[in-house]
């Protein structure tokens, strides 16, 4: 639930 973690999973979901 880190920002960290979440920015990672949201970063290249958004881009696929």
């Amino acid at each position: 639930n880190f920002p960290l973690d979440l920015a990672a999973v949201e970063v290249p979901s958004k881009n696929g």
